[in-house]
């Protein structure tokens, strides 16, 4: 999860300093698979930490979240690039992502699941 996070917020960055197209969409791979394998996890950590009763309204308010990122992304991406700079919303995503990676590194150890529907903090 943690490679994931990484994977994504380094080949963010990339896309943002990329100099030709070619290796603009050469990072497009290594983005996609670090997204998979946070996704992934993250929605396995999260289904294992609650009761199972709980799971799928767990899941449906992460995605909820996902999807009004989805809808802000694009109008803060726009804005970032006509007041900073063409490379801007790639290098801001790029850092929300290792934020991320921090804060997953911190806060899932303290996560530690005991089967299926019951993590407890140590």
């Amino acid at each position: 999860m943690l490679f994931g996070a990484a994977l994504s917020a380094l080949s963010l960055v990339a896309l943002g300093v990329a100099p030709s197209l070619p290796l603009f969409v050469a990072a497009i791979a290594p983005l996609s698979l670090g997204s998979s394998l946070y996704k992934t996890a993250v929605d396995g950590i999260l289904t294992q930490s609650v009761p199972p009763h709980d799971a799928g309204r767990l899941i449906g308010a992460v995605d909820g979240m996902g999807s009004l990122c989805r809808i802000a992304a694009p109008l803060i991406a726009g804005l970032s690039m006509e007041y900073a700079f063409n490379a801007a919303p790639f290098v801001l995503g790029g850092a929300l992502s290792a934020l991320g990676a921090v804060a997953l590194a911190v806060v899932v150890p303290r996560v530690a699941p005991t089967g299926r529907g019951g993590g407890k903090a140590k």
